[in-house]
């Protein structure tokens, strides 16, 4: 696949009940983003969902992510591949240390309801 060009955080979801960060990436010399979906196995970062983001923003100001405008997209095959491709999407714009602190974050706001 391409290189990134950008990357920024979107938001926190769920994807067949696990919890993700879901991500938006530009890649180099495409016009439409890629809305990429990543869930931490306890090691490392998975992606687990990829869809190229058709949407107008005039048109779908609100995000709207019930309709064609996104297509699912194959990450790469190869199991090597993939984890360079997501090693690379998290290299950009500084995207995993602010992914940490999103975790961090989570982490505390559990802890301080807890106790």
């Amino acid at each position: 696949m391409k290189p990134f060009q950008s990357a920024r955080f979107l938001r926190m979801g769920t994807w067949q009940g696990q919890p993700v960060a879901e991500v938006e990436a530009n890649m180099e010399g495409e016009q439409d983003p890629l809305t990429i979906s990543l869930a931490w196995d306890g090691t490392a970062y998975q992606a687990v969902q990829v869809l190229r983001n058709h949407a107008d923003r005039e048109l779908d100001w609100y995000d709207n992510d019930l309709h064609q405008a996104f297509e699912q997209v194959n990450a790469p095959s190869n199991q090597t591949e993939v984890q360079e491709w997501v090693l690379a999407l998290l290299a950009t714009d500084g995207l995993q240390s602010y992914l940490e602190q999103v975790a961090d974050m989570k982490q505390k706001q559990s802890t301080n309801i807890r106790g």
